[in-house]
């Protein structure tokens, strides 16, 4: 039967045939399927059987339309869910709490399957996990603790880039190396380092015939550019984030593309691994005949540019789901009550090396109609054993504040 992908987070094409984690959700006006945690603040989670769900595509939302701020005026600790996929959270990696989202949830119910920030800061003694998703204990994840400032007090921050602070659309590609590359991208263009290398090394198109980069730059007689390198601006329907992606993995995998980044960031060689990607993930394991070879990487290079530009711009999901993350966690107003007023780990300890997390923040979140006490400020003396709900036991002991 037929399985057509096409999601706001850019991926689009037969079901069948990506690789896809997490569960889908069809669109009852397109009939196109969506990754049912790519919807915003989990609104395609748990629902009904007879409910409706109207994709993106179908249904824009309102340029001012947010679901982080729909938030009930009073919640107590034991209403904090972390129960929707595509919602924001905080899961534990040692003793810091770092954001999330919630891609689904095992049969078990014992864990979630999630999507680190992929702008976390992870200390040394653990790998890089910024770009990848793994398995959570549910008692190593929490909301935003809405309007719970005992818990918030509980728990020490791990450091992240805030999500006001991340460049958007060109400028993330000139900043490719703060967006690590996944696995699966690793996987597919692993095996084609030195085809990539012999084109990096002769920039010359009439070197490289079989590449349809190659043949457009001989058909169109360009020229290299006053950097040696031959600019190209196609990219498919690639969003800002595998572009960045792919360019992290070339600069870091191809021998010679950290001395030459004009010659190929933006130019022929990344165009190619572009091509290389898009191939794969329409064929598969592309063909060991030269013929058919060609025929795939000619395919995929018309893809290249005839989506170039065309249609619904991608969504960067994980931005805007940890945007809404933040501003639950942050925002300091009546509705907020005590814990809106910079409560994270207050009795637990500084944040990971004294990162100061309210620094930066968008000013509008501290709506500034509510008094303060001074005594929301005081950091508890006593060493006591706690157990909060999705929380482990631990000790709560600090007599400073490092980051106020």
């Amino acid at each position: 039967s037929e399985f057509p992908i096409n999601c706001r987070c850019g991926v689009n094409g037969d079901g069948h045939k990506l690789q896809m984690e997490g569960a889908t959700i069809l669109c009852d006006d397109c009939g196109n399927w969506s990754h049912v945690a790519c919807q915003r603040g989990g609104q395609a989670s748990n629902l009904g059987k007879k409910a409706k769900f109207v994709c993106d595509f179908c249904n824009p939302p309102m340029p001012w339309a947010t679901l982080s701020r729909v938030q009930p005026s009073r919640r107590k600790y034991a209403e904090h869910r972390v129960d929707r996929a595509g919602k924001g959270a905080l899961a534990r990696r040692g003793k810091y709490w770092y954001p999330v989202r919630l891609i689904q949830l095992d049969n078990s119910q014992s864990s979630w399957l999630v999507q680190w920030w992929r702008l976390c800061m992870f200390p040394p003694e653990y790998p890089t996990l910024m770009s990848k998703r793994e398995p959570i204990l549910l008692e190593d994840l929490v909301d935003e603790l809405w309007n719970d400032k005992q818990h918030r007090r509980k728990i020490r921050l791990g450091h992240w880039v805030h999500a006001c602070d991340v460049p958007h659309d060109e400028d993330l590609i000139e900043r490719f190396q703060d967006v690590p590359f996944p696995d699966d991208v690793h996987l597919v263009l692993s095996s084609h380092v030195d085809e990539l290398q012999t084109l990096l090394k002769d920039l010359h198109p009439e070197s490289h015939p079989d590449h349809p980069v190659s043949q457009y730059l001989l058909k169109k007689e360009q020229r290299a550019d006053s950097s040696g390198g031959y600019s190209i601006k196609f990219y498919g329907n690639l969003s800002i984030i595998e572009r960045a992606q792919v360019a992290n993995w070339f600069f870091h995998n191809i021998p010679g593309a950290q001395q030459t980044i004009h010659l190929w960031l933006g130019c022929s060689p990344l165009a190619h691994a572009f091509t290389l990607l898009i191939a794969h993930q329409e064929f598969g394991q592309l063909s060991t005949n030269r013929e058919e070879r060609s025929r795939q990487l000619q395919t995929a290079w018309e893809y290249l540019v005839e989506r170039t530009g065309m249609g619904f711009n991608p969504v960067d999901v994980d931005h805007e789901c940890l945007s809404a993350l933040e501003e639950r966690m942050f925002t300091d107003s009546v509705e907020a009550g005590a814990a809106g007023n910079q409560q994270w780990g207050l009795d637990a300890g500084s944040h990971q090396n004294g990162w100061n997390p309210y620094e930066g923040l968008p000013s509008h979140w501290n709506v500034g109609d509510r008094e303060y006490s001074e005594t929301e400020l005081k950091v508890s003396c006593q060493t006591t054993s706690v157990l909060i709900p999705c929380l482990k036991t631990f000790d709560l002991a600090w007599s400073s504040l490092q980051w106020r």
